[in-house]
């Protein structure tokens, strides 16, 4: 670490020595003493130039322009005059900042999965929800007691969430995962990786994270079209 320090600053002093060396080298520079003369443009010639339809700059509105032509000129007139607010400019400079690590960070979360990384945002759970799989093993739940329940009282986005824990309860029984209720959906992905199995369970943990995660208001067709992916993958992994 020393070394590196010395190096540091032994560069530095050899850069300001280059500069104050070419700095000297520069000849001596001369006062401008020369003199200055106005000129001024005669009043006539003036004239001639503000009547000169070439030399008037000032933007009018043609008379054939729309209503809806003008209020559009307006609009993109008044957007320019807002970008050249520092305010607004040391806004947009932020956000050209700040935007891709929240895009970043989003995708980050999104591949490594939802299932504990999102779970900061998403907290809200339905409010009949009788399990948690971060507090309780998914042995410990008779999933189509619970499937039932839950389509009974309408709660389909629950009885997604319960098809989807019964499906990992399936693959962990047939060997296929290695079930620990720490782990993430891209975990049990991981372990189906390379498998026939994989590209369906990814389908399905697609369609849990978004209505789960995604705290959709799951409707009782939308739930049917679930339902139906689920029992097909269970015939795949034959459950």
């Amino acid at each position: 670490m020393a070394i590196r320090i010395y190096f540091r600053y032994a560069f530095m002093l050899w850069l300001s020595g280059i500069f104050f060396q070419s700095a000297a080298a520069l000849p001596g520079l001369k006062k401008d003493s020369s003199k200055v003369e106005i000129r001024t443009i005669p009043s006539k010639k003036l004239d001639t130039y503000k009547a000169d339809k070439n030399f008037q700059y000032q933007q009018q509105v043609p008379e054939s322009m729309s209503l809806w032509d003008r209020f559009w000129r307006w609009f993109w007139q008044k957007v320019g005059a807002l970008m050249e607010n520092n305010g607004v400019k040391m806004g947009l400079k932020v956000l050209m900042y700040v935007a891709p690590v929240v895009i970043f960070i989003f995708a980050i979360l999104r591949f490594m999965g939802m299932e504990k990384v999102m779970l900061w945002i998403s907290g809200n759970k339905s409010s009949n929800t009788p399990f948690d799989i971060h507090e309780e093993d998914i042995y410990g739940i008779n999933f189509n007691e619970a499937i039932d329940e839950a389509v009974a009282q309408g709660r389909y986005r629950d009885a997604t969430r319960l098809h989807y824990l019964k499906t990992l309860r399936a693959l962990s029984d047939l060997g296929r995962i290695n079930w620990n209720k720490h782990k993430t959906n891209f975990d049990f992905a991981h372990d189906l990786s390379g498998t026939p199995l994989a590209k369906g369970f990814t389908d399905i943990t697609r369609l849990y994270e978004y209505a789960w995660y995604g705290e959709l208001q799951v409707s009782e067709p939308e739930y049917d079209l679930v339902k139906e992916h689920f029992r097909q993958f269970e015939k795949e992994i034959g459950a």
